[in-house]
């Protein structure tokens, strides 16, 4: 099964340096919609608990789903190693 890293970052804080909001969680899932979901779960209960890192910032369920971006698994760089 296809692991999906999503990440909540408010981008509009991105544009002038600031995000107010930067969080990610890795989920596997089948489908991109699924890994959004699964995201959520995970995020609304950081969201509930501490609010969304770095500062705490407690947000709606409408918020979060416009902060979740999925980066497609087909589209990750691969991962190299180095030797010394």
């Amino acid at each position: 099964m296809p692991t999906f890293d999503v990440l909540f970052v408010n981008w509009d804080g991105c544009v002038i340096g600031v995000s107010d909001i930067s969080w990610s969680v890795t989920v596997e899932a089948e489908f991109k919609s699924d890994a959004v979901e699964l995201a959520l779960e995970a995020a609304r209960l950081v969201n509930h608990q501490t609010g969304m890192p770095p500062h705490g910032i407690r947000v709606s369920e409408e918020q979060l789903r416009r902060l979740a971006y999925v980066i497609d698994p087909n589209r990750r760089p691969p991962l190299t190693s180095r030797s010394t």
